[in-house]
């Protein structure tokens, strides 16, 4: 049995969704040591010095999305010509992880009011959710 640590922070990273397109997940990481949420791409990395936990969720409602990247990925001759519309794409899907998380938190706060902040994989972008 593991030891009980108290977590000071959380960080949920989608990972994968753009070329994964038959499972999107995401990694929940629990520090034990505050963290700067700006350095997202670094975040996973500081786990084993934390003395954290990380798990992984299966995300579904979402299939009809991964059906897009799936053919976007089939099709990928047509990425040169419409670069901008898979950039949108992926921040689509991005903010809506962001939102599933944040209605998550509202049916209740994290004890003891533990800071949860998201972001996709490689994208660079973190967000406080709750």
């Amino acid at each position: 049995m593991a030891a009980k640590t108290d977590l000071k922070c959380l960080y949920a990273e989608m990972n994968g969704f753009d070329i994964n397109t038959d499972r999107w997940f995401s990694d929940l990481f629990g520090y034990a040591t505050e963290i700067d949420y700006t350095r997202a791409y670094e975040l996973p990395y500081d786990l084993a010095n934390s003395g954290g936990m990380a798990s992984t969720l299966t995300l579904i409602g979402m299939e009809s999305m991964q059906r897009a990247f799936e053919w976007w990925r089939e099709n990928e001759d047509l990425w040169a010509t419409n670069a901008d519309s898979e950039t949108l794409a992926q921040l689509l899907v991005e903010c809506r992880f962001i939102e599933l998380l944040r209605n998550a938190c509202s049916l209740g706060p994290l004890q003891p009011d533990v800071p949860l902040a998201a972001g996709a994989h490689e994208s660079g972008m973190i967000i406080r959710v709750n």
